[in-house]
């Protein structure tokens, strides 16, 4: 096989272009899965990391006050604070300059979105919500994030198919709420009020 075949199949493997079409497309989310990905970016700026990884991912979720995840990660006892709290303690320290620009994915990010929008076409849905993103990161059985869950005593896998059933039952809604969506204030000016 020559070396062209060869970055096909390389390409093709890794699912390059499955990622490019994702990311290169507004359209592509709804409202709350456009916002889940902006809040990850700000997770990572926050706590001064140069990617964003499945962790911050975590966090953006956590901070979405309305939709299918605010139900699901409310019912696992989930809150800001204490996962936030989590994350700096088993990831990596953060830099002590800020990084410049846009943050970039880690390929975990890439490949959790990709299956986002595996879940999605499975359910017949039109767009990737915060919902398809969960259920996304419950399938990354070695992403940060599930360390940091299971070091709660969280197993995501546990709540696939409660998962799957508050998408079907709120297919269509993620978008009609998300004008009453609020965000979670900054991590020291909420305290402890910030539980789901």
């Amino acid at each position: 096989m020559n070396w062209i075949g060869l970055v096909w199949k390389s390409l093709c493997k890794y699912r390059v272009f499955e990622w490019l079409k994702i990311s290169q497309s507004d359209s592509y989310f709804t409202e709350c899965g456009r916002k889940t990905i902006a809040l990850a970016r700000m997770e990572a700026y926050r706590l001064g990391h140069d990617y964003v990884g499945s962790e911050h991912i975590l966090l953006a979720l956590l901070r979405l006050r309305f939709g299918v995840t605010s139900k699901i990660l409310h019912k696992m006892g989930l809150n800001l604070a204490i996962v936030r709290e989590a994350v700096r303690k088993h990831g990596r320290v953060g830099y002590k300059k800020k990084p410049l620009g846009n943050v970039p994915f880690t390929e975990r990010v890439k490949q959790l979105l990709v299956l986002a929008d595996e879940e999605t076409n499975r359910l017949n849905h039109p767009k990737v919500g915060s919902g398809h993103i969960l259920l996304g990161l419950q399938q990354l059985d070695d992403g940060e994030a599930n360390r940091v869950l299971n070091s709660l005593g969280v197993d995501l896998g546990n709540y696939r198919e409660e998962i799957l059933s508050e998408l079907r039952i709120d297919a269509g809604v993620e978008n009609a709420t998300i004008s009453e969506e609020v965000e979670v204030p900054d991590e020291d000016s909420a305290g402890s009020s910030e539980a789901h």
